[in-house]
């Protein structure tokens, strides 16, 4: 499966986290300021994605497992993503 290459750098926290299920709107405005530059973790039990803002406008939460990445899912807002990624793979 070919994936997307993210970003360099990465956020200083995670985005947003399925324990809590909260966004952290400092960490997206981060990403919305700084497109294609850098990515935050959107932190899960059963999954790993890394979420980012592409030049373009659109974002991105490439979702990965087992140390492998299985899906690049595509969205309008941040939300989108975020939502489709849990959906797919798993609030939790």
């Amino acid at each position: 499966m070919e994936t997307l290459m993210r970003p360099q750098a990465e956020a200083e926290a995670s985005v947003y986290s399925n324990y809590d299920h909260r966004l952290d709107a400092d960490v997206a405005q981060h990403l919305e300021n700084h497109p294609g530059e850098v990515f935050a973790q959107h932190a899960a039990w059963n999954f790993c994605g890394y979420v980012w803002r592409q030049p373009d406008g659109r974002w991105v939460d490439q979702v990965w497992q087992w140390n492998a990445p299985v899906e690049d899912i595509f969205g309008d807002t941040i939300e989108d993503v975020i939502r489709t990624a849990n959906e797919g793979y798993g609030y939790q």
